[in-house]
This record gives structure tokens, sequence and C-alpha cells, in this order.
């Protein structure tokens, strides 16, 4: 998600870094098994996922202030977690940050760090935000419990993961985690939700991801996609005003 210049980390950031790659690298693992002990046409139906997200997630959108990078491919994570519970959840996230860390290592020069950090910080969001909204595999229905479920998971999963880059952010930068967050993640709410809701909609009344329920939910994808880039416009936008007062 981040993708900040190169500059020298100091001992806490450091050790803030380990700690959520590590963390990260244990539910990763314990997922990972559990995926193993699924059946043949579990696996094959979260794989179609696999691709789905990484697709999507190369196609960033870029905070040009924080260098930092968001994409559309929340809505695949998500979907995978109401169709495939925690576990099928935190490895998609988990792939698809190393991918879109692959992505930007070409393109920007990533540090390792970096990766590390990228690799850490979202399984732990899907993970800790599945659990205590209680996220089961194959939904079957929409209803108000399940509405309430969804919302729930979407907000923990968007202020564990906006929070956990805020932090490192803020001792990089030596400002006030609040400030930042408010003046460049907070808005964001509405884009995690919007893909939470789009995410329903894939997996609406189902088991499986069928190719003409994404034909469907596609022109949502761009309108959500064109919204984070809208977003970031505004963001930068306001941040130039302010700078020049």
């Amino acid at each position: 998600m981040s993708s900040a210049p190169k500059a020298t980390y100091s001992p806490g950031i450091q050790a803030y870094i380990y700690s959520v790659a590590a963390v990260g690298a244990v539910l990763v693992a314990f997922s990972a098994h559990d995926l193993l002990r699924t059946t043949a046409e579990y696996r094959t139906q979260w794989l179609s996922l696999v691709g789905l997200t990484i697709v999507s997630g190369l196609l960033p959108v870029t905070i040009r202030s924080l260098h930092v990078t968001i994409s559309i491919s929340e809505t695949f994570v998500i979907a995978g977690t109401l169709l495939f519970g925690r576990s099928g959840g935190t490895v998609l996230v988990a792939l698809d940050a190393l991918f879109i860390s692959l992505y930007l290592i070409w393109k920007r020069g990533l540090r390792w760090q970096q990766v590390l950090f990228n690799l850490g910080a979202s399984p732990i969001a899907i993970w800790i935000a599945a659990v205590v909204a209680q996220i089961v595999p194959r939904f079957q229905a929409v209803d108000a419990p399940f509405v309430l479920q969804l919302a729930i998971f979407t907000s923990l999963y968007f202020f564990l993961n906006t929070w956990l880059l805020t932090i490192v952010l803020a001792l990089q930068q030596r400002m006030r985690a609040r400030d930042i967050w408010s003046r460049h993640f907070r808005e964001l709410l509405v884009n995690y939700a919007a893909g939470g809701s789009i995410a329903a909609l894939l997996v609406y009344n189902t088991s499986e991801i069928k190719p003409e329920y994404i034909l469907a939910i596609l022109p949502l994808l761009i309108v959500l996609f064109l919204t984070y880039q809208w977003s970031n416009k505004k963001i930068e936008t306001e941040r130039e005003r302010n700078a020049e007062l």
C-alpha cells in the first residue's frame, strides 16, 4: 500500500515495520494451512478470485504527498473473505500486497522494508476485522443482520488498514498521526464502503464467482476506480491550497 521515497528509517520505525511483518506472516501461515485443508473445488473458486484481485491491483492510484498507493482490489479481497472466510481473505490480501509491491519495485524502486510492511499490514487488518465481525464462509442471503455484519467488517478493515499505515507515516514524518489520517485517509471510508457493497453483489446468493456477475459489476468497479482518482485529486488540491496560505 505504501511506496515512500528512499530514506533512512529510525530504529523505532524499523521495529514497528518488523513487528507488523512478523504478526502478518504468522496469520498468513495459519491461513494458508487452513486453505490447504479444503477441497479442490473450494481452492479452485478461491484461485479465480486471486486472478481478479491481482489484475485489479495493477491499476493503482497514488497519493503523491504520502507516496501511498490504493487500488480497487479491496473489492475482491472483501468478496474473498465473504465467500471463503478469514483464511481465504488473509491469504488473498497477502498475494494482492505481494503483486502490488512487485509492481511498485519495478516502477518506483520500493524498498524491502516497505515490502515487508505491505505484506504484514493488510493481512493483520483483514484477519482481525473478519474475526471481530464473525465472517463465516459462503453466506447465502443478504438480510439485515448480514448488512450490519458487512458494515462492521468493512469499517474495521478500513480503520485498521489505514491506521497501521498512518502510524508508520507519523513516525517517519514526525507528525501527529491523527492529522495525517484525517487529512489523507478519512474520506476513503466511502470508497471502502462502496467496495464492500460491490463485493456483496458479487457473491450474492452464490458460493462461486460467475463470469456474468463480473461483467455486471464491471461498470461499478470503473466508477469506484474513478472515484479513487477524484478523491485523490481533491486531497492533493486541498493540500496545495493550504500550502499557499
